[in-house]
């Protein structure tokens, strides 16, 4: 028993790294290089406490001058509402110092909405592959707090990062303490960028820099970032994921259950990991919270149908309990030869 649940086991594992390797495959592999930075700086009243001497600001100026290339970028401010503190444009000798300011409420829904409006609106033009770095340090405070995995799910608000998906504009976001990271997570996974959380604000230079060179990566259990191919890269997830439930259901429940059980075995597995890894991908790809889908997913894996060993019965002459199952004629023979039931 101990032999077969190894195996199990380590075959489990090494099919879901082959599947794993496989779903990340890119078939339009490249290298996607930002062709302008747009940095959308909180300066909401929390900042007062988290970062009270700008160094958010002394960030920008960091991350700009270590660029081996010269790239265009601009700065947006929020608090209770967005504003432009520089026109998009190359970085020049004399750049004017930034205010520190820190007022306000932390308007993450609006402001991501506006700087995607003057984006179709012609207010800025940051080439192919603009990239914006993102940092607050709070919770929006212009968001719905909703229901369970409901927390933020507007539908503007995820039409709108699908939006900066289609038009080939990536959010990292950086977050300085206690933040909403599910809501952070979600900006960034949603249009390919990254999440890098930091509590103190001497690491922001470093973590802003982090979050404007990186983009997401592509893996079975987490949202998809991509423009093409998104169709079949959801079929595969769904077969992938089916087939390793099928396997963690199936393998390691056998074992436990009666032989004659093995197609209630399989056919529950497979029908529980089918249901699961369609509620996954709909899900991801839909805003759902990824902790809510995967403990679905693990519960859907594991619950598989059959038929347990029956128990196994000594029998003993002079002190023998005969099964119920056993006809009416075994019992008087066993009666005859003298054996107590």
């Amino acid at each position: 028993m101990l032999k077969y649940f190894t195996f199990s086991i380590v075959g489990i594992f090494c099919l879901t790294m082959l599947l794993e390797y496989l779903y990340e495959l890119n078939p339009k592999q490249k290298i996607i290089e930002p062709t302008s930075y747009i940095f959308v700086i909180d300066e909401s009243g929390s900042m007062s406490g988290n970062d009270p001497e700008g160094l958010r600001y002394d960030a920008i100026s960091e991350i700009m001058n270590s660029t081996d290339s010269p790239l265009p970028y601009m700065v947006y401010a929020f608090s209770s509402e967005p504003k432009i503190l520089r026109d998009m444009g190359p970085m020049t000798e004399n750049e004017a110092a930034f205010t520190v300011t820190c007022d306000g409420a932390t308007s993450i829904y609006e402001t991501t909405l506006r700087i995607l409006q003057d984006y179709k609106d012609a207010k800025w033009n940051g080439g192919t592959h603009p990239k914006l770095i993102f940092l607050t340090d709070g919770f929006a405070t212009d968001l719905d707090n909703g229901f369970l995995w409901f927390k933020g799910n507007i539908p503007e608000f995820n039409a709108a990062l699908e939006e900066y998906n289609h038009l080939n504009i990536n959010i990292s976001t950086v977050a300085l303490g206690s933040v909403d990271k599910d809501l952070m997570k979600k900006m960034a996974e949603i249009t390919g960028g990254v999440f890098i959380p930091v509590n103190q604000a001497s690491d922001l230079a470093e973590a802003m820099k982090t979050a404007a060179t990186s983009y997401s990566t592509r893996d079975l259990l987490s949202v998809r970032y991509m423009n093409h191919f998104n169709t079949l890269f959801g079929f595969l997830r769904v077969i992938f994921l089916s087939l390793i439930g099928l396997l963690i259901g199936g393998l390691l429940s056998l074992p436990y259950m009666d032989h004659a059980s093995l197609p209630l075995i399989v056919s529950s597995s497979a029908a529980g990991s089918l249901l699961g890894s369609v509620l996954l991908e709909s899900g991801v790809q839909s805003g759902v919270y990824q902790s809510i889908l995967w403990f679905l997913l693990w519960i859907l894996f594991s619950a598989t149908l059959g038929f347990l060993h029956p128990k196994k019965q000594i029998l003993r002459p002079g002190n023998i309990t005969v099964p119920l199952e056993l006809k009416d004629d075994r019992i008087n023979e066993i009666k005859n030869e003298n054996i107590r039931v």
